[in-house]
């Protein structure tokens, strides 16, 4: 149970905030005090496994943008609510259809007033003649109207657009719409429309008006009611547009509890001394209407349409066995001592059996203690001993040293250190060459040596098991 609570309380939380205006990353340590979390600056973390890492995102627009989190061992999730602003499923297909629009319908509004026939000087119109002026005035009348309704809505429109902006966050985008409402006289748009609704009648049922006269008023007239009115670009529904806005949310974040990719030589399972250094979260932007053809898209920024988020990892600290030939020294060197017989044979001589090595090979098991790293190499302590290869004696030698493992080769590291090695020296009262009669050599050599431990050092390969 305190092994648990220790493991619990051990667990970190970090905050990654990526603000997709500037391109930046900043990093938090989340800090658990009086019930919730508080948030502290920190530089880029170190991170291990088990550790909560929440992502925010900021500055992404729900009407352009919705996001694809790639963790790792994970295809992704996708942002929840693309469809934040529901009263404008269709604000793309309203944008990239009806705003080009209302600029050929503005750059075609012209209308030619009919001629009125002549008559000579000094003559008075005749009451049908004053009649059809009057009749043509008010076609002037409704074309000035219109036209004013139209410039309204083109302006309205280039501001309106704003929603659909990459490069700005949500606040500016409603200071603009509020120094537009500022501006923008809803009330006299609404005053224009139901004239133009009224007067549109009385101009067909009037008959010093033929068809011809205002057909081409009528159909810019209906686009004005039809189409336009009934969009999100109309500034009937400027209020609808900037409250929809306002509840649209610029910021996304997601949780999740750090997760590793098994290296190709490992087990299903992740091995914490092993392979992993890093891992990476990659936040992909997605249209939020995919219907929207890629070309009709008018809302490209050139914007990096994905971004990594590349966090170090730390393995935790621990002990492992390992096994590994190991090259020994000693620097005064290896004694092996022995006796030959005289040239009388009646005597031996204490003798060595060759001169002295400095170096042999030994078959090492250790016991290392790995510490924790973010690196490529992860440094070791060893202790250990190796058995010596020398005939049929396999002379001891004990082992304390450190040493590395790399993280891409986990089951390979290096090792060196000092050691301790089994050797032989002369007791008190024995010297070399010294001459001995009625002899049994193998008494004698009890006598004459004994085993010692010489210090030196050693080096070599370890594998891990």
């Amino acid at each position: 149970m305190i092994l648990c609570t220790f493991g619990v309380w051990s667990q970190k939380h970090y905050l990654v905030e990526y603000d997709r205006l500037t391109n930046t990353e900043k990093y938090f340590e989340l800090n658990y005090s009086q019930g919730t979390f508080k948030e502290a600056p920190i530089k880029k973390p170190t991170i291990n496994k088990g550790d909560v890492i929440k992502i925010r995102s900021i500055n992404v627009n729900p009407l352009v943008y919705q996001m694809n989190i790639q963790q790792p061992l994970q295809t992704g999730t996708k942002s929840p609510g693309s469809n934040t602003l529901s009263g404008f499923t269709d604000i793309l297909g309203e944008l990239n259809g009806i705003s080009g629009d209302i600029s050929s319908q503005l750059s075609g509004l012209s209308w030619n007033r009919p001629e009125i026939p002549n008559f000579n000087r000094g003559e008075a119109q005749s009451a049908e003649q004053q009649k059809r002026n009057e009749s043509l005035q008010r076609l002037e009348s409704f074309h000035s109207v219109l036209t004013e309704s139209f410039t309204v809505a083109q302006k309205y429109k280039s501001t309106a657009e704003l929603v659909l902006s990459t490069s700005l966050t949500k606040d500016q985008i409603l200071q603009l719409l509020d120094s537009l409402s500022s501006e923008l006289d809803v009330t006299d748009y609404q005053k224009n429309k139901s004239y133009l609704d009224a007067e549109i009648q009385l101009i067909k049922a009037d008959p010093m008006l033929t068809p011809s006269d205002y057909q081409n008023l009528e159909k810019s007239y209906e686009y004005l009611k039809t189409e336009l009115d009934s969009s999100v670009l109309s500034p009937l529904h400027f209020d609808a547009l900037s409250e929809e806005l306002r509840a649209a949310e610029f910021t996304k974040e997601y949780s999740a509890v750090l997760g590793y990719d098994p290296s190709p030589w490992a087990s299903e399972k992740f091995d914490l001394q092993n392979n992993v250094s890093s891992v990476d979260y990659s936040i992909e932007f997605l249209d939020a209407y995919s219907e929207i053809p890629e070309e009709n898209a008018r809302y490209k920024d050139g914007l990096l349409q994905s971004h990594t988020i590349h966090l170090a990892v730390q393995t935790p600290g621990g002990f492992s066995w390992s096994t590994g030939f190991m090259n020994v020294v000693v620097p005064k060197g290896f004694m092996n001592y022995g006796f030959k017989q005289t040239s009388f044979g009646d005597s031996v001589q204490l003798t060595l059996n060759g001169a002295p090595i400095k170096s042999r090979f030994a078959l090492a098991t250790n016991l290392n203690y790995n510490f924790a790293s973010s690196r490529n190499l992860i440094p070791q302590l060893n202790f250990g001993m190796a058995v010596g290869f020398q005939g049929d004696e396999k002379p001891l030698n004990i082992l304390l040293g450190g040493g590395l493992k790399f993280r891409q080769f986990p089951f390979i590291g290096l090792s060196a250190g000092i050691s301790f090695c089994q050797n032989y020296m002369l007791n008190n009262g024995f010297n070399l060459n010294d001459s001995f009669e009625n002899y049994n050599t193998d008494t004698l050599m009890e006598q004459a040596t004994k085993k010692v431990y010489t210090p030196g050092y050693y080096f070599g390969l370890n594998i891990t098991l």
